[in-house]
């Protein structure tokens, strides 16, 4: 849990330095979920620019556009991947609800768990994206899925938080949720930077 606070205060202080500029990103974020098609591109964007401003990169609001028209095609193919699976959880869920016993509680544990793995790979699915030459999504999924598997103490807190902020956010609606998105993509990129600094120093150790 420390290592994860460590990457949420360091998200913080990131988002303070440029706030103005990542509201306004959040804002229109927020508005681009509205007719959903846009909003799995919206998300990948938002990535991006979480992704220039830990690298210290000038962010600018064009460069909103341009990661916008960039992550269109990408964006699409995650969000429809993203739609089936929730989908088929969620009709699981309902199509048997009324029904009971044993069998069914186990069942119904494995969807969830189904549910929140998926959420905690997303989560890192596009710091990965971003910082690989192999943009497949099979690649982006298993090395987001490896990276929970590797250091799950880690990933589950970091998924915790950025739950609760979720959660926080919708709650309140404003002035969180103004905020909200540009937090998890910071949160999200500083935190596949960290597990990905710790494999190149194994990696460089290990070759000495």
């Amino acid at each position: 849990m420390t290592a994860a606070l460590s990457v949420v205060a360091a998200a913080f202080r990131h988002w303070w330095n440029g706030f103005l500029l990542l509201i306004l990103f959040n804002i229109v974020w927020l508005l681009l979920q509205l007719p959903i098609v846009t909003g799995p591109p919206a998300t990948a964007a938002m990535y991006c620019i979480a992704r220039r401003v830990v690298d210290g990169d000038l962010v600018e609001p064009r460069h909103g556009s341009q990661a916008l028209r960039q992550m269109a095609i990408p964006g699409l193919k995650w969000g429809a991947v993203n739609l089936l699976v929730v989908a088929a959880v969620t009709t699981n869920f309902w199509a048997y609800r009324d029904s009971f016993g044993a069998g069914w509680t186990i069942l119904r544990i494995g969807w969830g768990t189904v549910g929140l793995g998926w959420f905690v790979v997303n989560l890192f699915y596009w710091p990965f994206w971003l910082s690989q030459k192999d943009r497949s999504m099979k690649t982006t999924f298993r090395n987001s899925a490896l990276f929970v598997a590797r250091r799950p103490a880690f990933g589950l807190s970091i998924s915790l938080i950025s739950a609760l902020l979720i959660v926080v956010g919708i709650l309140t609606v404003l002035p969180l949720s103004s905020a909200l998105m540009a937090w998890v993509a910071l949160i999200g990129v500083l935190a596949v930077d960290q597990e990905l600094a710790q494999v190149r120093s194994a990696t460089e150790g290990a070759g000495r």
